[in-house]
């Protein structure tokens, strides 16, 4: 499920500049960032391979470009 302006979805296989592969587990909405700075914003948790369980914010993946999807044959060649 697409949540508003977040493109991705639970289960998608993703890179992330820092962490490295891995899998979309969960995607919130953030209720705080709403009510304190009226900014709509999504949390991700995701578990990445080398570096277990971690929640990111997508706002911020977004802005400094850290965090793609990798479709399978993209996950075939960069192993």
């Amino acid at each position: 499920m697409v949540n508003g302006n977040c493109c991705f979805q639970v289960g998608d296989k993703i890179i992330h500049k820092v962490f490295g592969k891995g899998v979309i587990l969960d995607i919130r909405f953030d209720d705080f960032s709403m009510r304190k700075y009226r900014i709509e914003e999504y949390l991700l948790d995701i578990n990445f391979s080398d570096y277990g369980n971690k929640t990111l914010s997508f706002n911020l993946c977004k802005e400094s470009d850290s965090l793609r999807l990798i479709s399978d044959s993209t996950d075939l060649i960069a192993s």
